[in-house]
């Protein structure tokens, strides 16, 4: 491996956070995929740059929002195997009765050689 994963998924977070999309999207492969938590059924697939972005910009538009999420957020060192990184993380939210508690989640990211992520699959628990 000639990159630092644990150097890519902390730009990526850090862009995240701060909402810049042009960034995330450096980060990415010519050909991303982002498989999201959120959607019907078990989540939203966004192929190809444009597809990315534009749900990339969904997801950090308010960018105060993310940076407090950021902040806040509770996240394991990264399990890295081969390719691919798994990142645990708890975001503090409120359930759906008010009460202030956590949402669990976890990202797993796929690398090409040159370091560049070609996917990120986004999972959470949530309320049914």
């Amino acid at each position: 491996m000639s990159y630092n994963a644990l150097d890519v998924i902390e730009s990526f977070r850090s862009a995240w956070g701060r909402g810049e999309v042009d960034e995330l999207m450096s980060l990415m492969t010519d050909t991303p995929m982002y498989k999201s938590s959120t959607g019907i059924g078990p989540g939203s697939v966004f192929v190809g740059v444009d597809e990315v972005r534009s749900a990339f910009i969904r997801m950090t538009g308010n960018t105060k929002i993310a940076v407090d999420i950021l902040a806040n957020r509770s996240v394991q060192v990264p399990l890295i195997e081969g390719n691919r990184a798994v990142i645990f993380w708890v975001l503090p939210f409120s359930s759906p009765d008010g009460t202030a508690t956590g949402v669990e989640g976890l990202d797993v990211f796929t690398f090409e050689s040159d370091g560049r992520i070609s996917c990120k699959d986004a999972f959470r628990k949530a309320w049914i």
